[in-house]
């Protein structure tokens, strides 16, 4: 159990946790040859360390060599380490650069590098000149520890690299951005600053790749980034006078995301980003978020229609359903305006259905009734009603067309006996 709680301390990307990590390799080490030497000492007795017996042009040939080496090392990891960010940044987003300046581990391994090689230049300048004495030996054992050390280091630092070129892993770090305080920047910002400071875009571009290269794993891992970041945001509470316009702009993105993918047919992508939203509003629901549930049902209201204008009827379907749900979900909750938004989007939806013949249309109707029903049995009258009036709006409207005027009749008259019956009860009661 300590293992795991130290190797999860130690991985966090924070500077004083990379920091002490590097710190507990340089311990290891130190304990390793300690360990070594006793032995050592154990088995030779005549052994003997330090060694006053220093041969100067040997060591500092030994000094320079390891100098050179660490210099010719280090500038080829950090060349590779550009180039890994580059291709990331190109099959990506060129805001996973800031991810990889503020990663730790590259800074604290140049400072090692850079600590080791300036030590042993210094060293190698004033080796045979009799400056440190006695301590000679010493100083040139830490210079070759320091390298040990610093070529050890090089490990953990590729694996941790290594690790943030994962999409998986750049897409949890990018969402850690998606904060109240960096989205009212990116909002309230000017309009040539606007995509350097949005904390969301990033993940967008990703998503976006993903979706052109049908990566449906990182599109996934970007929904579920997203909807929980902005999930603990709302929950967090935001100022009223800013709800909207954060709202707005969280949601503009992600309906943008599912137009893209509508434009692709990427089925698979649109369902994640479906199940994405309905996420989205079970949370609002559950904190009876107005706002935001208005929000979301005008998306689902747009990708609704976007999908329909792409021959893509299933998802008008979803659509229909997910906004049926909210209602569902939300009648007799106190949250008039949840229902009203719920009758003026259905009424748009079902005049293009009426319109044009689309099948979607029925279940217009169908998740009318379902809202009503539901209504009845939270004794949310005036809601039921106002849904009752919608779907006898949607008869008369179709009486030209002759589509959905007789569903549309049957269920309101359904819908109507189970209304006066429900208030014919509460009446006697």
């Amino acid at each position: 159990m300590l293992p795991n709680k130290l190797t999860d301390f130690f991985d966090k990307p924070a500077w004083i946790n990379r920091t002490l990590f590097y710190a507990s390799i340089f311990l290891s080490i130190a304990l390793i040859f300690i360990i070594v030497f006793g032995v050592f000492n154990f088995i030779f007795p005549n052994f003997t360390f330090p060694n006053n017996a220093i041969d100067y042009d040997n060591e500092r040939y030994l000094l320079s060599a390891l100098v050179q080496s660490l210099a010719a090392t280090i500038a080829l990891v950090i060349t590779l380490s550009l180039v890994a960010v580059q291709l990331a940044a190109q099959s990506y987003s060129a805001r996973v650069i800031d991810v990889y300046k503020r990663n730790p581990d590259m800074w604290i391994l140049l400072c090692i590098y850079i600590f080791t090689i300036f030590y042993g230049l210094g060293l190698t300048k004033i080796i045979g000149l009799g400056i440190l004495g006695n301590y000679m030996e010493n100083a040139i054992f830490l210079a070759y520890f320091m390298g040990f050390f610093a070529f050890v280091c090089l490990v953990p630092y590729m694996l941790k690299t290594l690790d943030l070129l994962k999409p998986s892993t750049l897409i949890m770090e990018l969402a850690k951005n998606i904060t109240n305080e960096n989205l009212l920047k990116a909002i309230y910002a000017e309009n040539n600053k606007i995509d350097e400071l949005d904390p969301i875009q990033p993940l967008i571009d990703i998503l976006n790749s993903s979706l052109m290269k049908y990566d449906n794993e990182s599109i996934r891992n970007c929904l579920k980034a997203i909807t929980e970041s902005t999930n603990n945001l709302f929950a967090e509470g935001i100022d009223e006078r800013d709800e909207k316009e954060v709202a707005s702009f969280v949601f503009q993105h992600i309906s943008s995301a599912v137009f893209l993918a509508i434009e692709k047919q990427n089925e698979d992508a649109i369902c994640n980003l479906i199940l994405s939203m309905k996420q989205n509003a079970s949370k609002a629901i559950e904190m009876k978020n107005k706002l935001i549930l208005e929000f979301l049902i005008d998306s689902f209201r747009k990708i609704g229609g976007k999908a329909y204008e792409n021959r893509m009827y299933s998802v008008t379907k979803d659509c229909v359903k997910a906004i049926g749900k909210i209602g569902q979900d939300s009648i007799g909750e106190k949250m008039e305006n949840v229902t009203d938004e719920i009758v003026i989007k259905f009424d748009l939806l079902s005049q293009v259905a009426i319109e044009t013949k689309a099948i979607y249309g029925s279940e217009i109707v169908m998740q009318l009734y379902k809202i009503g029903k539901e209504g009845l049995k939270r004794e949310a009258y005036d809601e039921t009603e106002q849904i009752l009036c919608e779907l006898e709006a949607i008869a008369n409207y179709a009486k030209d067309s002759g589509h959905l005027e007789n569903l549309a009749h049957v269920e309101s008259r359904k819908l109507k006996k189970e209304f006066d019956e429900k208030r014919t009860q509460s009446s006697k009661i």
